[in-house]
């Protein structure tokens, strides 16, 4: 246990330094000798948090996030059920459309919405075996 001092202006930490074993292969050295400073807190720095407090805030948040990411998928699924896809993928015109409107089909299949537009047309040509 040391005491680190990291400026003429601060105040001092406790530390605890761990010495760590150089590591090495047949090709070399691997990691180098050393020494590692871990912090420790003073006793006004450690809270606890009552386990019913933390049930109930970890339990509501993944409710809600859930409940959105079902929300977005449901009304991407009501847009994309707006297009012929099959129809659109034949006859070329999926390049008329909207990186928007590109997004509904792939998000109600969940597929991925990242690239440009013709990544987004090409995804969709796979997803549909064209």
């Amino acid at each position: 246990v040391c005491a680190g001092l990291f400026g003429s202006s601060s105040h001092p930490q406790l530390v605890i330094l761990v010495a760590q074993d150089e590591i090495s292969s047949s090709s070399g050295q691997v990691e180098p000798p050393g020494m590692h400073m871990i912090y420790l807190p003073y006793s006004d720095d450690v809270r606890h948090i009552e386990e019913e407090e933390a049930d109930a805030l970890s339990s509501k948040t993944e409710s809600d996030a859930a409940k959105k990411r079902k929300a977005i998928h449901e009304n991407a699924a009501k847009e994309s059920e707006q297009y012929d896809w099959a129809k659109l993928a034949d006859s070329g015109k999926l390049k008329d459309l909207t990186v928007v409107e590109l997004k509904y089909y792939l998000t109600a299949h969940s597929l991925p919405l990242t690239g440009k537009k013709e990544f987004l047309i090409s995804r969709i040509l796979t997803h549909l075996g064209k």
